[in-house]
């Protein structure tokens, strides 16, 4: 992952985090992904979709952070926003109904 963001904080923008990403539907997992806050949902995803079995192109998709709770549908959400942490678990929820 890359550290794009053009107004991220400099503590932010120097912090790699590791986490883990999950496919909620299928249970596969994908350990010690390095992040930055700043990084985006669709970054994660365009580098890390085929690797837990993802078609973002062809599915609904909620991000949840597994430790708090908290979920998103905005592929915008950045990791800090998240709440992500170093060891983190963030899954991806999918839902295929009435996507073609």
């Amino acid at each position: 992952m890359t550290n794009d963001h053009p107004a991220a904080d400099q503590d932010t923008a120097a912090a790699v985090l590791e986490i883990h990403l999950e496919n909620a539907l299928t249970g596969a997992t994908y350990p010690s992904v390095p992040v930055y806050g700043v990084n985006t949902m669709k970054q994660i995803l365009e580098e890390y979709a085929e690797d837990i079995g993802i078609r973002p192109d062809k599915e609904w998709l909620c991000f949840r952070n597994r430790r708090t709770g908290l979920e998103v549908s905005d592929a915008n959400t950045t990791v800090q926003a998240l709440g992500l942490e170093p060891g983190d678990t963030l899954r991806f929820i999918l839902d295929v109904r009435g996507v073609p």
